[in-house]
């Protein structure tokens, strides 16, 4: 870790400290924000994944939160995937898209309430993207960034939670 430079431009998420304790050993940049990318023995960390469970930082993966009346208008203008039937508690993949057509974004979008979603970002300044697009609304939506997420990987978290992601 000592070759590693680590600069004030770019943000560590809550858990970095903890990554350290626990052994993380290099750091990628990802998100604008440092992620762990080296727990020492790739063999031994597949073997926890396989036969245990591995808890990653996944902060980097920034939640954005589209919240207000039109919320859910404006996250539907987002994307082409038909959101009319998603379920309050539901999550999908998405694919965030341009004018165009063209992919900018591919995140997990999280229904918390009719007018409440989070997405969760894959590497992209799409919430200064999506920001600009609320000019085209309504403007009865707000975005808020800042919550920072954690996954837990088991071998068996297939069966546990299978209708979880519909």
């Amino acid at each position: 870790m000592d070759d590693f430079g680590f600069g004030t431009q770019i943000r560590k998420s809550p858990y970095f400290d903890a990554t350290v304790r626990w052994g993380a050993q290099g750091f990628s940049v990802y998100n604008h924000m440092y992620i762990p990318r080296d727990f020492g023995d790739p063999e031994q960390n597949f073997w926890n994944l396989v036969n245990t469970a591995i808890l990653c930082d996944v902060g980097v993966e920034r939640q954005v939160e589209i919240k207000g009346p039109d919320a859910a208008r404006f996250v539907q203008m987002l994307t082409p995937r038909d959101l009319s039937k998603m379920a309050v508690g539901q999550c999908k993949y998405v694919l965030i898209t341009n004018a165009d057509g063209g992919i900018l974004n591919d995140p997990i979008l999280l229904k918390l309430a009719e007018d409440q979603f989070w997405l969760s970002l894959a590497d992209s300044d799409i919430l200064l993207w999506a920001g600009s697009g609320r000019a085209f609304g309504s403007g009865r939506v707000h975005f808020r960034a800042g919550c920072f997420a954690l996954a837990v990987a088991r071998p068996e978290i297939g069966r546990d939670h299978a209708g979880a992601v519909r």
